[in-house]
């Protein structure tokens, strides 16, 4: 592997997220696949698929800029992405958890596979901002941990590796003045965080795609 070496407990930690997730999924059926995740519209199908389809599009920017190129993390942008989507998650659960497995390991092999020509370069997200490929390990790794959650399957944020914790809590939280939209909140935040008012409870949060930096999907 020619990961850079501070990727390389990264790159293991995401593996072994995806091993308990495909674990986690293995007995599924067509029943439990058309079940309401905790995504508005979506169900554990369209869960599963979009994390099938997130992993193929960082195997394809990794391939693409180990031959010096740059790929769209989704070609044809949202609506592409969103139609791709809605056609899995109707698939019959052996087909969606066949089609998970095989990107999840196409992924794993291409980023361990991955020469330094591909650490180098980058991609491009839905709104054309660069992708940097020393980004993705971290990014896939929120993926399939965030997602699980989302799944409604009994795993919970309390359940999160310390480790993936540690990776992602600065970089959320470095987000949320963009997220901030009302000033009263933005205001009551810095007060609470200099200690001079209680928890705020009634703080109104935009969306991830608010910030300047949104996690790329």
């Amino acid at each position: 592997m020619s990961a850079p070496e501070p990727l390389l407990q990264i790159i293991s930690e995401c593996s072994s997220a995806h091993r308990r997730l495909l674990d986690h999924v293995a007995e599924m059926d067509d029943a439990d696949m058309s079940r309401p995740s905790l995504l508005p519209a979506w169900t554990v199908g369209h869960v599963l698929t979009h994390l099938a389809r997130n992993a193929d599009a960082f195997t394809g920017i990794f391939r693409a800029a180990a031959g010096g190129g740059v790929a769209e993390m989704y070609a044809g942008g949202s609506e592409t992405r969103a139609a791709a989507i809605e056609r899995g998650a109707g698939r019959p659960a052996a087909e969606i958890l066949d089609d998970l497995r095989l990107s999840t390991a196409a992924y794993e092999a291409t980023v361990n596979e991955a020469p330094a020509a591909a650490w180098a370069g980058h991609g491009l997200n839905m709104s054309g901002r660069a992708i940097p490929c020393l980004s993705i390990p971290v990014a896939r790794w929120r993926e399939v941990e965030v997602h699980r959650v989302d799944l409604g399957l009994g795993y919970s944020p309390e359940q999160w590796p310390e480790a993936f914790v540690e990776a992602q809590l600065a970089d959320a939280v470095a987000q949320l003045p963009d997220r901030l939209t009302r000033p009263e909140d933005r205001s009551t935040m810095l007060g609470w965080l200099w200690g001079r008012l209680p928890s705020p409870a009634d703080i109104e949060l935009g969306p991830w795609e608010a910030s300047r930096r949104p996690p790329d999907r």
